[in-house]
C-alpha cells in the first residue's frame, strides 16, 4: 500500500499507515484482534496550495496541531486524498456493509452533512454481496488482502475500488469529508497515524516539489495474533 495513488493533478504522497483492531484499549495489543490496515494519500502540489496550508504556514513546528487543524484538512475540498483499506482477515460482507453505514452516517452528523445522504445509501449497495466481484469474495466474506481504496476530488467526487474493480462513484462533498474523519477527526481509527499525518502534511507545504520524504513507517505485524505496531 505505501506504492502511491493518483490524483487529477498527477501521484498522491503517503502521509500515514495505521491498522483498526477490535478488542478495548485496556487489553493488552497481543490479545486485540486486527481487522484491517490502511493508508493515506494527499496530493503534494495540491496540499502546497491549498487554504489550509496558507493558515498554518507561519505556525512554529513546535505548537502541537490542534482539533481545528484536523477538521479544516479533512474538510479541505481542494487537496486529492485517497484511503487504501486492506483486510488482514475474511471479514463478513453483511457485517461490512453493516458497519460502513452505520459508522458513516454518525460521521456525517459529526461533519455537518445528513445522516440520510443519498450518496450514502449508493455507497452502502456497492458493498452488498451481489454487488461485489466473486474474486474479492470468500464463502459470505470479503477475502483477506483485499484492498478497497477510497478516492476524493476537489469536485466532492467519491469513488471506491476493491482490488482492480471499480465498485461506485459517488457526489456527496459532506460524504468525501465523513469518510476521512474517521481517521482525522476527534474519535480516529487511530491517534498515532492521525498525528503522523497532520506532520507529514506540514512537511508536504514546507518542502518543494519533488522534495518530500514520506513517514519511514512500518507495520509490524504477527498475523498468528492479530497485532499489529506502528
Amino acid at each position: 500500500m505505501d506504492g502511491g495513488a493518483e490524483s487529477t493533478s498527477g501521484r498522491q504522497e503517503l502521509v500515514t499507515v495505521g491498522s483498526r483492531q477490535w478488542g478495548h484499549p485496556a487489553i493488552s495489543s497481543l490479545l486485540r484482534v486486527k481487522i484491517y490496515d490502511f493508508a493515506m494519500y494527499m496530493d503534494g502540489k495540491q496540499a502546497r496550495e491549498s487554504r489550509v496550508a496558507e493558515q498554518y504556514k507561519g505556525r512554529q513546528k513546535a505548537a502541537p496541531l490542534d482539533s481545528t487543524f484536523f477538521q479544516r484538512l479533512r474538510s479541505s475540498d481542494d487537496v486529492d486524498m485517497a484511503l487504501m483499506v486492506r483486510a488482514s482477515r475474511n471479514l463478513p460482507i453483511k457485517l461490512l456493509a453493516g458497519e460502513y453505514e452505520r459508522i458513516l452516517r454518525r460521521r456525517l452528523a459529526v461533519v455537518g452533512g445528513s445522516p440520510d445522504d443519498a450518496a450514502l445509501a449508493q455507497m452502502v449497495t456497492c458493498f452488498r454481496e451481489e454487488s461485489l466481484p466473486e474474486s474479492i469474495k470468500a464463502a459470505g466474506s470479503v477475502r483477506k488482502g483485499t484492498v478497497l481504496t477510497f478516492t476524493r476530488d476537489h469536485a466532492g467526487t467519491l469513488s471506491a475500488r476493491a482490488d482492480e474493480h471499480e465498485l461506485v462513484t459517488v457526489q456527496s462533498r459532506p460524504l468525501c469529508h465523513a469518510v476521512f474523519d474517521l481517521y482525522m477527526g476527534d474519535q480516529p481509527v487511530s491517534r498515532k497515524a492521525k498525528r503522523i499525518a497532520g506532520e507529514s502534511f506540514q512537511r508536504l507545504v514546507e518542502g518543494q516539489d519533488g522534495e518530500y520524504q514520506p513517514p519511514r513507517l512500518q507495520l509490524v505485524c504477527d498475523d498468528s495474533l492479530g497485532a499489529c505496531e506502528l
